[in-house]
């Protein structure tokens, strides 16, 4: 027989109710006077009247808890200066169970939520020596509070929840001279002050039942004093508190059930008018969107005809920096707030407008009200909570209808906006789109498909909200993914460089973003920072976009990637030349952007340009100057030239003004031009010098290629083969090579190419993987065998 077990979890506080209770009737007198024992004709019993009792009458008590804090100021010191700034705002429901017999009340507060922004800086010598910076709006958890306790028949004491400020807290970063690390901040520890401050009057036989509090007050440490000090001592820190809270009689025989129009796949948008660099709050733009939400009065018994004479709508919300995460540039302090109840809008709904969080019907007969909540930015997050007021007196908190699948429940938790889990500040319904919903907000697990990149080193510096809130990339909005890898270009180089930008997104399988100056950076000075409007929460790393230019001048011969090959962050610039040839140039651009994700060449130099020089029947090489190779390399005459394919010799009829010379260089055995024939990271020669034939240059009739691939092996497949090569020439036939170029470099990362691609600015690669300097090659050529200025006129 199967036995079905209704299994209910008890707040402590009941146990504590109930294990009280059974040792008061354990303790009764064993044979109890008769009902009318102790009463005579001339005894009349008096009413419950005092304050007091009226208050323990009443078994459960509901209502609102709030609190702001704010602490900023500057401790200053000989050379040093400590700087800090704190503010807190907390909103959450409260409910108190009376314990008539303990003359006493047990006090919850349920789910709310939180903003906390927290920072101090130390400097000396105005050189900063310590700094920690935190910043969060996320739901927080129930707890429980002080005890009510009433001193007199007429007052009552009651610091709520106050010890558990350490509850609230933000991921932060810190910074010790030069390093920085994880680290937290939280809300700030209540001071030790009398039970006499927070004793108040109980409601008169004649006024309403209504416990309440307003409080405003300073602290320096356990001390309240009139006002902030202009100019704080070293070690104190004035806290500005602000504390209400308001209890009533709860109603147990009807429930106030919250919900909202499409709200399974409403998202938060951000206004759409918006200036590029800075908001004025107080001048709001047109919310991006808008969800009307509902409050319904629902009976839980028959006989429970009560109608509401008011409910209030209150709204707890993030104020995240902008409007996403990279517009406007500069929005540290003139964003509005992300969630808001317009005037307009809830006016029309017949509601009075209380303020930008607090929106109330008039005094009426309601079982229902409508609120409209308005969206500014596109990672907007909060919470709702309403209540209702009833003609007896008594209030409802609002609940949600819940459902495990099977069954419907309703639950104590405020109406999460958007619908969302309570531990996450992003959507559901985005997140199953994406199918992220086991993703932590401040996740970065984007990875490459094929099992291209780095395996160590995922993701694309983007947390998981990051990607959610989104960019304004070419003044459009966009909503990343997490199962693609981002990466963001500003092109200044112009149109003809799609080819190129197309032709790396498709070899890297990288998710190529374009934007527009202005669109990246913000601050003085400017940087290449994407994602500028972060929170610490939800943020790993400052990821930066690649800038991509046209170098001015026409007769620049090369291009180069500042600060490459590495990661975003290194690269100051990409400085392309032009290229007519399209074929040349679409390869040309993929492999600079590829320096830009951390992708090397195949190893070190070895090419140089130089000029074949006919001097009767003498053919002599004339280095040009190349970065890496030793500066004004002497001329060499060459002995023999021999054709690579064929293997035929003959010396060219006339001076090449100019030949890229593949060559090895006593440094290493390896070169940029080893490895796979056709990445488009391995360079490219006309002519190569074998170390076995120093003096004897091979040229090469068939030139080769711009790369096509990212290779996958530090191998070649044809001439850079380990075994060498066999050509077939139809007018010469067979020619057999020994390697042209051998592998790449795979003791330094060098070739395997697909497997090098790192996008995050989390990983701090330096230039060329570690390198502390320039390389440098000196080229076996047969130095012995150096001329010496046999042509006066040819260039160095």
């Amino acid at each position: 027989m199967e036995t079905n077990t209704l299994s209910t979890k008890l707040h402590p506080r009941h146990y504590l109710i109930m294990g009280l209770a059974v040792l008061a009737a354990c303790t009764e007198p064993a044979n109890p006077p008769p009902p009318n024992h102790a009463e005579s004709a001339g005894i009349v019993k008096q009413p419950l009247v005092t304050p007091k009792e009226r208050i323990l009458g009443v078994a459960n008590w509901a209502g609102v808890y709030r609190v702001t804090t704010r602490s900023s100021g500057v401790w200053n010191h000989d050379t040093g200066k400590f700087t800090w700034s704190d503010r807190l705002t907390y909103r959450a429901p409260m409910r108190v169970t009376m314990v008539p017999f303990l003359n006493m009340g047990l006090g919850s507060v349920a789910e709310g939520f939180y903003s906390l922004n927290s920072s101090y800086t130390s400097t000396i010598n105005d050189q900063i020596t310590e700094a920690n910076k935190g910043s969060c709006s996320r739901n927080s958890s129930p707890f429980s509070t002080d005890r009510v306790i009433f001193p007199s028949d007429t007052t009552f004491q009651f610091r709520a929840f106050i010890s558990h400020w350490t509850m609230l807290e933000c991921p932060a970063v810190a910074t010790l001279l030069d390093q920085t690390y994880p680290s937290s901040v939280s809300g700030p520890v209540f001071p030790s002050l009398p039970p006499s401050f927070f004793t108040f009057p109980l409601p008169t036989e004649n006024e309403p039942l209504h416990l309440k509090a307003r409080m405003h007050f300073i602290t320096i440490g356990n001390t309240v004093v009139q006002s902030v000090p202009p100019n704080p001592a070293w070690g104190e820190m004035p806290i500005e508190w602000e504390i209400e809270w308001d209890l009533w009689p709860e109603e147990t025989d009807a429930e106030l059930i919250l919900s909202a129009e499409g709200y399974e796949n409403w998202l938060p948008l951000g206004p759409t008018d918006v200036p590029p660099v800075s908001l004025n709050p107080s001048q709001l733009p047109e919310p991006g969107s808008t969800i009307k939400i509902t409050a319904a009065l629902i009976p839980l018994v028959p006989t429970f005809a009560d109608r509401a004479e008011s409910i209030e709508f209150e709204l707890v919300s993030s104020n995240l920096k902008g409007i996403s995460m990279n517009k406007p540039l500069d929005a540290e302090d003139t964003s509005p707030q992300d969630l808001q109840f317009e005037e307009a809008p809830n006016t029309a709904l017949n509601l009075e407008f209380v303020d930008k969080n607090r929106v109330k019907t008039p005094q009426g007969s309601y079982n229902h009200a409508f609120a409209e909540l308005s969206a500014f930015d596109f990672g907007a997050h909060g919470t709702v909570k309403a209540i209702a007021h009833l003609p007896s007196g008594k209030v409802l908190l609002s609940k949600l209808v819940m459902s495990d699948g099977q069954t419907q429940f309703n639950v104590d938790s405020p109406l999460n906006i958007p619908k969302r889990d309570s531990q996450s500040q992003i959507a559901d319904s985005w997140k199953q789109s994406k199918e992220a919903m086991a993703l932590a907000d401040n996740s970065d697990l984007d990875k490459l498909p094929n099992g291209l990149g780095e395996e160590e080193h995922s993701g694309d510096g983007l947390t998981l909200f990051e990607e959610y809130r989104g960019f304004h990339l070419k003044g459009t909005h966009t909503r990343t993914s997490p199962k693609e890898v981002d990466y963001f270009l500003n092109n200044n180089y112009g149109p003809s460089a799609d080819s190129g930008i197309n032709f790396f997104a498709s070899l890297t399988h990288i998710k190529v973003h374009k934007l527009d100056s202005g669109e990246f950076g913000g601050g003085t000075p400017p940087t290449r920072v994407l994602n500028v409007n972060s929170q610490e929460s939800t943020h790993i790393v400052d990821q930066h976009i690649v800038i991509m230019n046209r170098k001015s001048s026409p007769t620049e011969t090369s291009s180069i990637t500042v600060g490459g090959p590495s990661t975003p962050w290194m690269i100051q610039s990409i400085e392309l030349i032009t290229i007519n040839d399209a074929v040349e140039r679409t390869s040309h651009i993929a492999h600079e952007l590829a320096h830009s994700v951390n992708v090397p060449h195949h190893g070190d130099l070895g090419l140089f340009k130089a000029r074949w020089e006919r001097v009767g029947s003498d053919l002599y090489e004339i280095p040009s100057d190349t970065p890496g190779f030793p500066q004004s390399m002497p001329s060499v005459k060459i002995q023999e030239v021999r054709v690579e394919e064929s293997n035929q010799s003959g010396f060219p009829p006339a001076t090449i003004p100019e030949v890229i010379v593949g060559v090895k260089c006593t440094q290493s055995e390896f070169n940029s031009l080893g490895g796979e024939e056709s990445c488009i990271m391995r360079r490219r020669a006309n002519a190569v010098i074998r170390s076995d034939a120093p003096l004897v240059r091979y040229v090469m009739s068939r030139p080769e290629l711009p790369g096509t691939t990212l290779c996958t092996s530090t191998n070649g497949s044809s001439f850079n083969q380990d075994t060498g090569v066999i050509y077939n020439d139809p007018q010469y036939g067979q020619a057999i090579r020994t390697t042209r170029h051998g592998q790449a470099d795979q003791a330094n990362k060098r070739g395997d190419c697909a497997h090098r691609i790192c996008v995050s600015d989390f990983y701090k690669h330096k230039p060329a993987y570690g390198a502390t300097e320039n390389p440098s090659c000196t080229p076996v050529r047969d130095l012995s065998s150096l001329m010496s200025n046999p042509i006066q006129d040819a260039p160095r």
